[in-house]
């Protein structure tokens, strides 16, 4: 089970939000089953996805890694190191202990999602307004995904059924994600 929330962090500026920043980061955070996936392995791919040198113009936009605990901490730590002598470089993501977690405001939350009017409709009605249950949703979190144009096909194929969407939903959703892969018109093996 996967779950993902979008917020801000890093900072000392009391109640941030999108407006109010401070001196906060905008971060995500990720509810994991440790027996699936390890923390490191979850590091190695907030490195992997973007380039740890690179320094942001505002705290805003910079990059972050934070750690729950002393373990995760030494884990990110030794990752990075890892990953600066890979680079011949000086990281600029931040690593550091998790001192609060704030969450973003709820039109943030699942973005690609509520952008997508028929899908955020579907969810809408799967949660009767809910806007916890939206933002906790495991299913939310994946179609997310997928509308960002993050995911295959055959990913999709694999887990469509468990998504909990109804039938013109799927169909919403397939399309979507063939026009990710440049194929507009292909049904694919999901039904």
């Amino acid at each position: 089970m996967w779950r993902t929330r979008v917020g801000y962090a890093g900072g000392l500026y009391p109640d941030p939000t999108y407006r109010r920043i401070g001196d906060h980061t905008e971060c995500f955070q990720v509810d994991f089953d440790p027996e699936v996936i390890s923390y490191g392995a979850l590091v190695d791919l907030a490195f992997a996805s973007h380039n740890p040198t690179w320094k942001a113009h505002k705290m805003q936009y910079a990059s972050l890694v934070l750690a729950h605990d002393d373990e995760q901490l030494a884990t990110a730590t030794e990752r990075g190191m890892r990953v600066a002598a890979k680079m011949g470089a000086l990281l600029a993501t931040r690593i550091e202990p998790l001192s609060q977690f704030w969450l973003a405001e709820d039109y943030h939350q699942k973005y690609y999602l509520r952008n997508e009017r028929g899908l955020a409709a579907e969810f809408s009605a799967m949660f009767e307004g809910d806007e916890d249950a939206l933002r906790d949703s495991t299913a939310a979190a994946r179609v997310n995904g997928y509308v960002a144009g993050d995911g295959t096909r055959s990913q999709l194929a694999r887990e469509i059924d468990f998504l909990g969407l109804t039938g013109p939903a799927r169909t919403r959703l397939i399309a979507r994600v063939g026009m990710a892969e440049g194929d507009a018109s292909a049904a694919c093996g999901v039904g």
